[in-house]
């Protein structure tokens, strides 16, 4: 029953939302969704390239 704990108090912290983990969040999301454009730039431009020919 030791390992019903640790999950257990995680949940509970997960629940518990803190102005410093919101900040966390929105700095993740706001990097991943500009991780993903700069990916699809890339790849959009690679695609139109002149090296294709």
């Amino acid at each position: 029953m030791r390992l019903d704990a640790p999950s257990h108090s995680r949940l509970q912290e997960a629940r518990t939302v803190e102005p410093s983990h919101i900040i966390e969040l929105i700095v993740l999301v706001l990097a991943g969704i500009g991780t993903v454009t700069a990916i699809g730039a890339m790849w959009s431009l690679g695609r139109h390239s002149s090296y294709d020919d």
